[in-house]
């Protein structure tokens, strides 16, 4: 693909929804493979969450149980990609042992 990460997750609030951000380059990437990097970057996330000490992470927003719907978003300027998943709530300090459970 020709693709690599230039930088990290990134987490914002923006009109009251929480944003999580991915961003990449790549000189030969279409929007569908930068959806389809960030998704496989957030699902690797998996790998390092402490279901016994959790902390918010792109892991933990993806499988948020009380989520109920969500946008994303895509903007693509050269060689650079921005992939943005936007939940109504997700990431709450005292519930992710209700909303993010073991396989």
């Amino acid at each position: 693909m020709g693709r690599q990460v230039s930088g990290a997750d990134k987490f914002e609030i923006q009109n009251g929804k929480l944003q999580l951000i991915f961003n990449c380059t790549s000189s030969t990437g279409t929007v569908a493979e930068a959806v389809q990097e960030a998704f496989k970057n957030w699902e690797i996330s998996k790998k390092n969450y402490d279901f016994k000490n959790p902390n918010p992470t792109s892991f933990s927003l993806l499988v948020w149980k009380e989520t109920q719907e969500c946008g994303i978003g895509v903007a693509k300027k050269g060689d650079k990609a921005y992939v943005v998943l936007q939940v109504p709530s997700g990431n709450m300090r005292g519930s992710f042992d209700k909303n993010v459970l073991p396989a």
